[in-house]
């Protein structure tokens, strides 16, 4: 029997949507496959970064659901931290280290983008990386130590939010590409998912915790943003700063 016009849409719909959503997968991280994608399929793959970030962390914890050192949290947490940082190629973590070097260098202008698009790591690149993941680490064990898979599950969701959150705040580069896709995406979409998703998160957690997260996220996104207004504009560097500095906060604020 022929489908109706309706049910044809709708299926044309969802595989559409299906293939963003593996765009979105492989684009931040290894479980997706490679795949050529529009402009246009591109700025509508940001609003699937906080669903991709629940795929991510439910992965993340797999060797701690089945029981993979069972009571040794610290390598528990080590290979949580392996295993986010592995499955993500490192992403985020490049524009964190590019921008802390960027902001160590007190360059202005294209002075400062020029450190920031350089390849090479220095001394306050890996100063940031280190206490970003030694951070990651210590409060990973943390929520293991208390029992709680639940917010290793969710910094990566919480993470992708604000990238989301911060092209709302803050001016593009002009120069800037993929990395700061999220100010092309479909504005009110990207938005409802995003506070969607961070409701749900928050919600998971104790109202302290909730409110600690939220304050952390204020100051991060003011942040970014007077640093994009002095320099001209954000890039896919402040995206992935951004992303770091979500998870840890999450994971601050349930370790308290």
């Amino acid at each position: 029997m022929p489908a109706t016009p309706r049910a044809a849409h709708a299926l044309r719909l969802i595989c559409r949507h299906k293939r963003i959503f593996l765009l979105s997968l492989g684009f931040l991280s290894r479980l997706g496959p490679a795949m050529h994608a529009t402009a246009d399929e591109m700025r509508l793959a940001c609003v699937y970064y906080p669903a991709v970030g629940a795929v991510i962390g439910a992965v993340s914890v797999l060797p701690i659901l089945f029981d993979c050192f069972a009571e040794q949290v610290w390598i528990q947490a080590w290979l949580y931290v392996l295993l986010l940082s592995w499955l993500t190629r490192g992403l985020h973590l490049d524009g964190l280290a590019d921008l802390a070097d960027a902001l160590g260098s007190a360059a202005n202008g294209e002075a400062f983008y020029s450190v920031l698009k350089d390849s090479r790591t220095g001394a306050f690149g890996c100063a940031a990386l280190i206490m970003a993941l030694s951070g990651q680490l210590v409060l990973a064990a943390a929520c293991l130590e208390r029992g709680s898979l639940v917010p290793l599950v969710c910094a990566p969701v919480f993470g992708r939010c604000l990238p989301i959150l911060l092209s709302c705040v803050a001016p593009r580069h002009p120069k800037a590409s993929l990395g700061a896709l999220p100010a092309s995406a479909p504005r009110a979409p990207a938005l409802l998912v995003a506070a969607v998703s961070l409701l749900t998160v928050l919600f998971r957690l104790p109202l302290s915790a909730a409110f600690l997260s939220l304050a952390q996220v204020f100051v991060c996104l003011m942040l970014l943003r007077r640093i994009a207004l002095r320099q001209g504009g954000y890039n896919g560097d402040f995206c992935g700063f951004a992303v770091v500095v979500g998870e840890i906060a999450l994971l601050l604020a349930a370790s308290v």
